[in-house]
């Protein structure tokens, strides 16, 4: 028992020396910034052990204060187990306020916002250097490359421990690329090289497409991407050897040459594809795009290495690496050969789902679009569907649904769903002057409408809208759908509308006061998702009635014949109909498409029995297709087309 206690006893002193215990914290050499406030900026506290790691925290969160140019924390010994902090700082000057001299082509209104100097409240050398940097760029971005900028802090002779920032700023002249070449460009066309670069001659319309713009990082790019281009046409040894810049005109023009190396092209002679008992090399060979006796393309061997990871993906491995061995090249020959590998990895099923980044949505109404559930094996095809679904309903903004993996053990992984909302409401208001559907007579028109996806974050949509013209109210309209009742693939939607319109060019032939048209009808819709075809695949039923109305009134022109020509005009009637719809969506979004199609089919029926002035048939159908044109989908392409029959 004794020797336990002396143990103990060892072990503590040991310990104390080794953690002493923080007796007190003092703050020297502030002079603007309270002792309280940088106290507690540190997060260091009195009474608790000394830990280095704490010591470096509490300077770098003093650091990042943005008040501070420098920040040391000292430690002055108490005895054998306690230490005194003293934290030391050296303030940043505070800034009064700045100015740009000699700029033309920026405005400072424009720096200032760009550097967010209208917020700073100190600076110190190395931000201005740091704000020089950002001016630079954005300089360069308007094609002045020539720039020379100096930059100062003066002491503000009216406030103590104040400056003033000045940028000086020598623009110099606007440089243009004039003309782009390619030197050694033999094996392949120019023009293909040529557009598959970013540097380009400057031309009249370039403030459309920012041609004629020079950038030595994007010169850089260039390079790669050249040789990426030969790469892709068989020319494995292909190099650019360099960018010849020249300039003239003072420098305002500038000529790039690009020398080329281009070395020779190479066919394709042998393909091993990766193949075992689970995955026989039939399964990879559809997907393989790198074949035998076809020129070598290196985009054509990375797209392949990706569609064999989905294959290995839908199999359950989502973790699975695929990957090709460097060419084996046959100078001699011209000849490459090429060899597939895999490492399947491990398969996991999933122990949870979780949501996170929705703030408004619910969680239920992200679930139900994953289409795999807790206990499942994780697999990729079911991952990027779920992740095509979710994005599709349009409350997310484009490019932030991700999921994340994280393993909890073997063979389970919990898996992380991260969105980021997007906007989903809209309101309009317009003011119009002119004529109407019912009068030629021009009148001020006012009128709004609001609109909301995803109402409470419950996936209902909502829109409601308004219009008046000569101050009286002519026109309202709402509407309401929701294509998850009760969670249900089952969806109901109802709409209705008012309208009030006066043919006021029909005044003085039927009666002192203009026939006026009361027209109100209403429509409901239920539909369902047709699973056995696909999530995407709805059928829907409507029913709608109108009523339409003109008031009593006699025409002044006393004849039968004209009366009849009256009550052909303004015949009051009431209508109901039935109508069907089918419809496939397979467009990426819902709302702002860039890649996908839709095809529509509808039908409206009113029938003689059941109207006793009116009956119809309509039939139509329309379809849409859409596909980017541009990276990062800035410029999509579609078409549309509609066609029908009364």
């Amino acid at each position: 028992i004794a020797c336990y206690f002396v143990i103990l006893a060892l072990s503590s002193s040991a310990l104390s020396a080794e953690n002493p215990i923080i007796s007190s914290i003092s703050v020297k050499g502030n002079k603007n910034i309270s002792d309280d406030a940088i106290l507690v900026r540190t997060g260091l506290h009195s009474g608790v052990s000394y830990e280095s790691k704490d010591v470096t925290g509490a300077v770098e969160r003093l650091l990042s204060f943005g008040y501070f140019s420098r920040v040391f924390v000292e430690k002055e010994e108490e005895g054998d187990d306690k230490v005194k902090i003293i934290v030391r700082v050296v303030e940043k000057p505070m800034l009064s306020n700045y100015s740009f001299e000699g700029n033309n082509a920026i405005p400072a209104k424009k720096m200032a916002k760009e550097l967010e100097l209208e917020d700073r409240e100190t600076i110190d050398e190395y931000d201005i250097d740091a704000m020089v940097a950002k001016i630079r760029k954005m300089y360069r971005k308007e094609n002045y490359y020539s720039i020379n900028i100096k930059s100062n802090l003066f002491e503000d002779k009216e406030r103590a421990g104040y400056v003033r920032a000045v940028f000086m700023i020598e623009e110099g002249e606007k440089t243009r690329v004039v003309r782009v070449d390619f030197e050694g460009c033999k094996g392949l066309p120019e023009h293909k090289v040529r557009s598959m670069i970013f540097t380009k001659e400057d031309w009249i319309g370039s403030f459309s497409d920012g041609a004629g713009r020079y950038d030595k990082d994007r010169i850089e790019a260039d390079k790669k991407e050249i040789e990426r281009v030969y790469q892709d046409h068989g020319y494995l040894s292909s190099r650019v050897v360099e960018a010849k810049i020249d300039e003239s005109d003072n420098g305002r023009q500038i000529n790039v040459t690009f020398v080329i190396d281009e070395g020779p092209q190479f066919k394709i002679r042998y393909v091993t594809l990766p193949a075992d008992d689970e995955f026989p090399e039939h399964k990879f060979l559809r997907f393989l795009l790198v074949k035998e006796g076809e020129i070598f393309s290196r985009s054509k061997l990375n797209y392949t290495t990706d569609f064999f990871r989905k294959v290995l993906g839908e199999g359950g491995y989502i973790e699975a690496d695929v990957w090709a061995d460097n060419p084996v090249v046959d100078k001699e020959k011209g000849l490459v050969d090429l060899q597939f590998h895999i490492d399947k990895g491990k398969k996991f099923h999933i122990n949870r789902i979780d949501i996170t980044g929705n703030k408004v949505t619910r969680d239920w109404v992200i679930r139900r679009e994953i289409g795999f559930e807790e206990g499942s094996l994780a697999t990729k095809a079911g991952m990027d569907a779920a992740k095509e679904n979710v994005e599709y309903l349009g409350y997310f903004e484009r490019g932030a649904v991700e999921w994340k993996k994280h393993r909890i053990g073997d063979g389970k992984i919990d898996l992380e769903l991260n969105v980021k909302e997007a906007r989903t409401g809209q309101g309009n208001f317009g003011v119009s002057y002119g004529g109407s559907s019912t009068t030629s007579n021009e009148s001020l028109k006012i009128g709004g409408e609001i609109n909301k996806r995803n109402l409470f974050g419950r996936a209902w949509d909502v829109g409601l809208g308004v219009k008046f013209g000569k101050w009286q109210f002519q026109n309202l309209n709402a509407d309401f759908s929701n294509d998850h009742v009760f969670d249900k693939n089952i969806s109901f939607g109802i709409s209705g509308y008012v309208t009030r319109g006066e043919y006021e060019e029909w005044k003085d032939k039927v009666s002192d006061s203009p026939p006026l048209e009361r027209n109100a009808g209403a429509v409901a819709r239920v539909g369902a998702i047709l699973t056995p075809f696909g999530s995407r695949v709805r059928a829907m039923g409507e029913f709608g009635v109108e009523d339409l109305s003109f008031g009593e009134f006699k025409n002044k022109q006393g004849s039968s014949a004209y009366q009849k020509v009256v009550n052909s005009k303004f015949n009051d009637g009431k209508i109901s109909w039935f109508g069907g719809t089918i419809s496939n969506d397979r467009r990426n979004h819902r709302v702002n498409p860039s890649k996908g199609w839709k095809w529509e089919l509808r039908d409206k029926v009113a029938m003689p029995s059941m109207n006793r002035d009116h009956s119809f048939i309509k039939i139509d159908g329309s379809a849409a297709w859409h596909t980017s044109l541009m990276a990062q989908e800035k410029l999509v392409l579609s078409a549309f087309g509609k066609a029908g029959a009364v």
